[in-house]
């Protein structure tokens, strides 16, 4: 079972707000806005050619699955290892077990290029880190310790269809590579990785709060993190 990251929602809440208490004043401090999206004597392009983001997402359900049902038998719903035949191995019921698995949630870094006011071309890096604790299968007496990691490596591509000065509305898709460490038993260390954003908000302007909602290889759920416009 994986125990999803808490209060996931009311941080975000936060966030938002605080990026809309600053945006606000300086929203004020700017003049006059167009309907064209930008204020008077402004590049209608935007003021800004670059941001920065740092984000924690939720649920990783593909690194989970390999994580949790690759390696050992899993006693919290009762499946254990199949060979590559596809014949249940029963002989793998009396493997080593993991418990509970935990996990950070993906922690990522962003860099994107503002190349529209439309369209935003970012790399995005992120970490996963997994851990539990490994039974012995036939005493079911605790053995180890066991812990592993997953690296993404992703351009992503956010296009913003809803434009204020305080607040955008866009969706996102990114296509890119995962790297799984202390992932036993899988036969590639690497595979390609997709993500998925059908909405996301940023609230702000030079520095800004974000939340988004999406799914995909790195995650299923809700994403929240602030950045930074220049």
């Amino acid at each position: 079972m994986l125990i999803r990251v808490n209060k996931f929602f009311k941080v975000t809440v936060y966030v938002l707000a605080a990026a809309f208490f600053l945006s606000s004043n300086q929203a004020v401090a700017q003049g006059s806005y167009h309907s064209t999206g930008y204020y008077a004597g402004e590049n209608p392009k935007g003021p800004f050619d670059f941001e920065a983001r740092l984000s924690i997402s939720g649920f990783p359900d593909v690194a989970c699955n390999y994580y949790n049902d690759g390696t050992f038998f899993d006693d919290s719903d009762g499946w254990y290892f199949s060979n590559d035949s596809g014949r249940s191995d029963v002989s793998s019921m009396y493997k080593d077990y993991r418990g509970n698995v935990y996990s950070t949630g993906t922690v990522s870094v962003e860099f994107g290029f503002i190349l529209k006011k439309w369209l935003t071309v970012s790399f995005d890096l992120g970490i996963n880190h997994f851990w539990s604790d490994v039974y012995d299968g036939v005493t079911e007496k605790f053995k180890k310790h066991d812990y592993s990691n997953v690296i993404y490596v992703m351009p992503d591509f956010k296009f913003t269809y809803f434009h204020h000065p305080n607040v955008k509305l866009y969706s996102g898709l990114g296509i890119g590579a995962g790297f799984y460490d202390n992932f036993d038993q899988m036969k590639h260390k690497s595979k390609t990785e997709f993500q998925i954003t059908p909405i996301g908000v940023m609230v702000g302007r030079k520095y800004f709060g974000f939340a988004e909602l999406g799914f995909g290889s790195v995650f299923c759920g809700g994403k929240v993190g602030f950045g930074y416009r220049f």
